[in-house]
């Protein structure tokens, strides 16, 4: 089990250790990823609180300090001096960054960001005085802008903040441009989690549209993240041709905190899928959403939950593609699969009930319900024995399915094999959802 952190400091001439940090946990522990060194000690992030909280820790162990509280996720420490602590994290919003500054002293907290949007590439001026950060939401595109760091207070958007650079067109506003929109869908037992979606272009709310779902859904790893995402030749290409696009999360991607993200725990891939199944029945749930044409996708962990969306909860997904999945955490490598399963012969009924290849027994395999698998022979992340499993099992219960394998081909398909997939894939959704025929210029785009 990784539930025990111990922290030492080490003398590198004699070698004599000294534990100046000992934590542990009843579900796993995440390292220090971000820490700040100063003459006196250090600063770390640590969660044990049900959120991430910023704390001082000096050297010899002797001083440990909480110095934030509140809902914070994703913390990013970024630079500390004499008068603060330069950080981001999502604390106003589980969707997006925001930018701040701890005051030492005081413990009172600056918000150097604004309004609804997401910051990213943050960069603190060595005086501490500016911040430079691409400012964006999903419906605003970038900006670069410099932020005048305020003696006291929060940042106002007219006096301390210019706009270096906006990418967002003189004449953006005149094409018909698919935005997605945030919302926020409930589960059966009253969990509020935020989802996207991107409607069709020209939506009429008499007609009935397809919809396509994509994934992940490991353990804090969040899909719905505010931020522009550009014009992709996928997200338009749907959106001006009659389907609706949705992203979602579940509990575990962070936005409930640990308390979310340790629900989890020695069960993957059981309450994920419940809400998942939860969330897309808000979408089925409306009069414009044909509720028997649901397809999802996902690759990797993705790929794992599609498997299981279109197999076991197939009353709610019924056309999936699975790349690259987990079908069985004991053929994952140790260090993950142990972090949130523990060892097989300490959770046995964990593994036993997280195992994707004895979950498929709702699986139809026909022109109702059908799954696309992937994978390529040379995964050294999951290894394709994964697949060969799970396909064995489909087979012995007699039931259809897509297959395609990529010689030698890694966790991800590049070059050839990355235009074949994507070619395929397109294939698949205009069959199942659209029930029509590739377009010639789909295929000859692919055929480059």
């Amino acid at each position: 089990a990784q539930d025990n952190l111990n922290l030492y400091a080490v003398t590198p001439a004699t070698g004599q250790k000294v534990m100046v940090y000992k934590e542990h946990q009843d579900c796993w522990i995440d390292w220090m990823e971000d820490m700040l060194f100063t003459k006196e000690g250090i600063y770390i992030v640590r969660d044990f609180t049900g959120w991430q909280q910023i704390y001082f820790l000096s050297y010899d162990g002797r001083k440990f300090e909480q110095l934030t509280t509140g809902p914070n996720w994703s913390v990013n420490l970024l630079k500390v001096d004499k008068k603060g602590l330069f950080f981001t994290a999502k604390r106003e919003a589980t969707t997006r960054v925001d930018i701040y500054r701890l005051d030492l002293r005081s413990k009172a907290l600056q918000r150097l960001s604004y309004g609804d949007l997401s910051f990213s590439g943050v960069q603190v001026s060595d005086d501490g005085k500016t911040v430079a950060a691409l400012a964006s939401n999903y419906r605003t595109p970038t900006q670069l802008v410099l932020i005048s760091v305020p003696g006291s207070g929060n940042v106002n958007q007219a006096k301390h903040v210019k706009t270096v650079y906006d990418s967002k067109g003189a004449k953006f506003d005149d094409y018909a441009v698919a935005l997605p929109e945030l919302v926020y869908v409930t589960m059966r037992d009253g969990v509020r989690l935020p989802a996207v979606v991107t409607w069709p272009v020209d939506f009429d709310n008499h007609k009935r549209y397809p919809v396509k779902v994509n994934i992940y859904g490991g353990p804090d790893n969040p899909q719905v993240r505010e931020g522009w995402r550009g014009l992709t030749m996928a997200t338009q290409w749907w959106a001006n041709h009659g389907v609706i696009q949705v992203t979602l999360d579940n509990r575990a991607g962070g936005h409930l905190g640990k308390k979310g993200v340790e629900a989890v725990y020695r069960y993957l891939g059981v309450l994920e899928l419940q809400d998942f199944c939860d969330g897309i029945d808000y979408f089925r749930k409306l009069s414009y959403v044909a509720e028997d044409k649901i397809g999802v996708e996902g690759f990797s962990f993705g790929g794992t939950m599609t498997a299981l969306c279109v197999m076991e909860g197939n009353e709610h997904f019924q056309y999936g593609i699975a790349g690259g999945g987990v079908y069985d955490w004991g053929l994952y490598d140790t260090h993950y699969a142990e972090r949130y399963m523990d060892r097989p012969q300490d959770n046995p009924d964990g593994y036993k009930a997280s195992r994707v290849i004895d979950r498929t027994g709702n699986y139809r395999g026909d022109a109702t319900n059908m799954l696309r698998i992937t994978h390529g022979t040379g995964d050294d992340n999951v290894h394709f024995q994964n697949t060969l499993q799970l396909i064995d099992q489909l087979q012995k219960d007699h039931k259809d399915f897509e297959l395609m394998i990529y010689p030698d081909g890694m966790h991800g398909y590049r070059g050839d094999q990355g235009m074949h997939s994507s070619l395929q894939d397109y294939k698949f959704w205009y069959k199942y959802l659209l029930g029509q025929p590739l377009p010639d210029i789909l295929f000859n785009y692919f055929k480059k």
